[in-house]
């Protein structure tokens, strides 16, 4: 869309521009190699895709959805296409079917939605599909972000520099899903002193790294400790509490808690239906 102007739908319904915008913290995660989601106060998330999309992004989303849905409902919502390089039909309307997913189960919480491309094509896909999940809230299509950004009432805050920064973390995105993930289920090590040793980088660097990718090595930990768990349910008769010592937990009724607290169901429940 060529035009700075926003493309409303729903306009009747279509508060005015706020001048409260919010400005706080930001958190910003990359899901994938061309996938970020971000969040601003709890009130307001955000999809952002850059470059060439792939299957590997839309499998990345299917991991992140079920958590998304478990959380508070945004207010608003924007998706950003802008950076997109190469459309891919088939991946598109694959990653269209998970953006209605994460928007539909924000239905009826939702007062305004956003859309940023300055291409037409995923513009009108996307508007098509927020104005079927929109329950009435007005949406609307920007070729700026930072218009898009206002609309739907954030303040910049550094948000767009973050922004800005995400199609240059590929490297970094690689270098966490397969060399730092691979190190900690491979070599069990689960002391930043000697992860870091294993990834040939001071223990401060490390974090540092992590710490860019919107994660920490706390988090890391606690996620390969679950994905082993599930490997373990799924491939062995072993016993819960064996699993649980095995994998790093300090306990079987740890390890319940965890489990229960991230995925939604008791490791003995989720073992029976997966």
């Amino acid at each position: 869309m060529a035009s700075s102007e926003p493309l409303v739908v729903n306009e009747r319904n279509a508060p005015k521009l706020s001048s409260n915008c919010v400005a706080s913290q930001n958190c910003l995660s990359v899901i994938a190699t061309h996938v970020a989601m971000f969040c601003v106060d709890g009130s307001i998330s955000g999809l952002l895709f850059w470059g060439k999309p792939d299957d590997s992004d839309t499998e990345a989303l299917d991991a992140v959805l079920a958590a998304a849905q478990q959380r508070t409902r945004p207010q608003s919502w924007l998706v950003d296409l802008s950076r997109l390089e190469v459309l891919d039909l088939r991946v598109f309307e694959r990653l269209s079917s998970r953006v209605i997913a994460l928007l539909s189960a924000s239905k009826g919480g939702v007062s305004r939605q956003a859309i940023v491309s300055p291409r037409a094509m995923p513009a009108v896909m996307t508007m098509d599909a927020f104005a079927k999940v929109a329950g009435g809230a007005p949406v609307c299509s920007f070729a700026d972000t930072r218009e898009a950004l206002h609309w739907i009432g954030v303040a910049d805050g550094g948000l767009l520099a973050q922004l800005a920064t995400l199609p240059t973390s590929h490297d970094d995105m690689r270098w966490l899903t397969t060399e730092f993930r691979s190190c900690l289920e491979r070599g069990h090590v689960e002391s930043v002193k000697g992860v870091a040793r294993q990834m040939a980088m001071s223990p401060r660097t490390m974090q540092r790294r992590l710490l860019k990718l919107g994660t920490s090595f706390q988090q890391e930990v606690a996620e390969a400790r679950l994905r082993r768990a599930k490997e373990l349910m799924r491939t062995t008769n072993r016993s819960l509490k064996s699993i649980a010592f095995e994998v790093g937990y300090t306990s079987p009724q740890h390890f319940s808690a965890t489990f229960h607290q991230q995925v939604g169901l008791s490791p003995s429940r989720w073992r029976s239906e997966f």
